[in-house]
């Protein structure tokens, strides 16, 4: 039953995921031969410093929905749950609002800072923020809800879709330059999460949408800060080796690192597919105390990231570089090939050592993987310190790697001596 399950989903899920790749692909393609190397790179730093922006209200905050609404609707504490997703939206629409007022003051007491085009196009960046975090929740409360489709749908394709078109339409209308980039990313997670919305309504069942709330603030606030925390540190060693390139090296340098991190999710996408099905079956197993089936859920959803990944691992590896002149043009081979091919042996890596992340969020040890991200985290920063101002995004990338392989092998350690099972798909 579980294995037919899994499969299940994993192809529904997959499928739908492996239709967005070519609208985003389209869509990087699109704007990298726009925007050119230098307006790219501009680009491609606001979007990796506004995920960091939106930390409080993002991955963590869903890991930490489903968790919680999966344990809500198997004791029939029904109204936590319905509290929980209001109170939610609350934490967002503030959180939005003091990062709002805390640009708007930086702007005008710095206003020589906002000069600058990289900082500049961050005025217009931050108001994607809230929409994050609504989809986050949304996506949540799906996947507690075992809708792993639903919950992935307004994100991984249509937001992909809406983005294309208006980048089209507002390029057509003459609209050009890292600024319209900036406002089709804003209008796409906009329209993206009215849709969630939708679908959330019409796919939750009536103890998710009718009946009175119950708050547990003070219980909430202090599980969630763990899950904040490994938010923080994940999202940080995914995206600071771009922010960090972006200040202390080149445009051009961002866009290529940008492009080879577009290329590496590729080979990291069956373990992230795999990640979002399996984590209510590892919540229930773990909270049932059922070792067995949980190592084989472990076990078969990491076989089955892998076979998936070494295909993607090995184009890049052998053909990185004629894949990326053709596709994102001959400028970008030198700032993107080698960055490329790091990334995605460390990525392959990665899905080797399986869904260490999520094993221990689900099994309430988010401050062991806290402190395996925050040793990650310090090897990427302290490396991209050392490496970039020489070697610009290839440094980048060693230092990405560095950490991701640093981070698989600490939580890996922790699943195995803590939880109790392997993570492996051997």
């Amino acid at each position: 039953m579980l294995k037919s399950v899994l499969y299940k989903n994993f192809l529904s899920v997959g499928g739908m995921r492996l239709a967005g790749i070519p609208l985003t692909l389209a869509t990087s393609v699109l704007l990298a031969r726009l925007l050119g190397p230098e307006g790219y790179g501009y680009y491609s730093f606001a979007m990796a410093l506004v995920p960091l922006l939106a930390i409080p209200v993002s991955s963590g905050l869903q890991q930490f929905a489903t968790r919680q609404v999966v344990s809500y609707r198997l004791a029939e504490q029904f109204s936590l749950a319905r509290g929980l997703v209001s109170l939610a939206g609350m934490w967002i629409l503030l959180y939005s609002v003091l990062v709002f007022v805390f640009f708007l003051v930086a702007s005008q007491l710095f206003p020589e800072i906002f000069e600058e085009k990289k900082w500049a196009i961050m005025l217009i960046a931050i108001f994607i923020i809230p929409f994050i975090g609504g989809n986050s929740v949304r996506c949540g409360m799906s996947k507690a809800l075992g809708q792993p489709f639903w919950s992935e749908l307004p994100l991984r394709l249509i937001q992909p879709a809406l983005l294309l078109g208006i980048v089209v339409l507002l390029y057509l209308w003459g609209i050009k330059g890292a600024n319209f980039a900036i406002y089709a990313q804003l209008i796409s997670f906009s329209l993206a999460f009215i849709i969630a919305v939708i679908i959330f309504v019409l796919v939750a069942p009536a103890d998710m949408r009718e009946g009175n709330r119950t708050y547990e603030i003070g219980f909430w606030a202090r599980s969630l800060i763990p899950f904040s925390l490994l938010s923080a540190v994940t999202l940080l060693g995914a995206q600071i080796s771009i922010v960090l390139l972006g200040i202390l090296g080149e445009p051009e340098a961002v866009a290529g690192m940008r492009v080879a991190d577009r290329g590496a999710a590729l080979v990291l996408l069956p373990l992230t597919t795999v990640n979002m099905i399996v984590a209510p079956y590892i919540a229930r197993y773990f909270k049932q105390s059922d070792r067995e089936k949980l190592q084989a859920t472990l076990r078969l959803s990491s076989r089955l990231a892998l076979l998936f990944a070494l295909p993607a691992a090995s184009l890049f590896l052998f053909f990185g570089e004629q894949i990326v002149g053709l596709v994102f043009g001959l400028e970008y081979i030198a700032y993107a090939f080698w960055p490329l091919v790091i990334l995605s042996a460390s990525q392959l890596f990665s899905v080797f050592c399986g869904s260490v992340g999520n094993v221990l969020a689900m099994s309430h040890q988010e401050n062991r993987a806290v402190t395996g991200h925050i040793l990650a985290l310090s090897v990427n920063v302290i490396l991209c310190f050392v490496l970039i101002p020489t070697y610009g995004a290839v440094g980048a990338a060693l230092a990405t790697g560095a950490g991701l392989i640093v981070w698989n092998l600490v939580l890996a350690y922790f699943v195995i001596k803590q939880v109790k099972v392997s993570p492996f798909p051997i």
